[in-house]
């Protein structure tokens, strides 16, 4: 479909599996793996590869950046911080722009292309909102936050509520995830295996085609 999109990104185990390596990202192989994680648009599809890492993440949670101290010379910091080739630095742009950086800022410092980087800024305003105002009492603005990718736990970390709390309140609201199938031939044959993913692709009025 052409709605669907997948996110890849690498699974750095430098940590993990070579204690003492420095966590810079070169032409050399550091990693062992990647994620592949798939939506209906990048912001899910982000979402779900940045929760599928094993590495405690919920989506685009904080990072500590090492030298902040609220000044004047935090933006410095940061853009050092953006120029490092890191594993994290997408949750380095992330925390950046949650601190005020710009998406032009952001780029100059890590070259991360723009469109991602507005992508990245959506899911970080979008977190602003529950932030400050809680989840959202409709069933528009509960759908609009699953669309994105966000995770029951994320919200309820946002929020300040229980993940539990959180999934009871979207279910009351109705907003549950339908199935959506790829087809793994490219429709050259018949497919008998073709991915499935989880979606929240309703509105929170019209109901969802499942297509398992």
């Amino acid at each position: 479909m052409a709605s669907d999109l997948a996110a890849k990104i690498l699974i750095s185990w430098i940590d993990q599996k070579f204690p003492g390596t420095e966590p810079l990202l070169t032409t050399s192989m550091k990693s062992v793996g990647e994620a592949m994680a798939i939506g209906r648009c990048f912001e899910e599809s982000m979402q779900k590869a940045l929760r599928s890492m094993e590495t405690g993440l919920s989506g685009f949670d904080p990072v500590a950046i090492p030298g902040l101290t609220g000044g004047p010379g935090d933006r410095d910091v940061l853009r050092a911080a953006l120029a490092r080739p890191t594993p994290d630095r997408i949750l380095v742009a992330a925390e950046a722009l949650r601190r005020g950086m710009s998406v032009a800022d952001v780029h100059a410092a890590c070259k991360i292309d723009p469109w991602f980087l507005e992508r990245v800024l959506g899911i970080v305003e979008a977190e602003r909102t529950v932030v400050e105002g809680g989840l959202p009492a409709d069933a528009g603005g509960m759908a609009r936050l699953k669309r994105m990718g966000f995770s029951d736990a994320r919200l309820a970390t946002l929020a300040g509520q229980d993940e539990a709390a959180v999934a009871e309140q979207r279910r009351a609201l109705g907003i549950k995830p339908v199935f959506k199938r790829i087809d793994t031939c490219a429709a050259e044959f018949p497919s008998s295996t073709p991915y499935m993913y989880s979606t929240y692709e309703s509105d929170g009025f019209a109901p969802a085609e499942c297509e398992s």
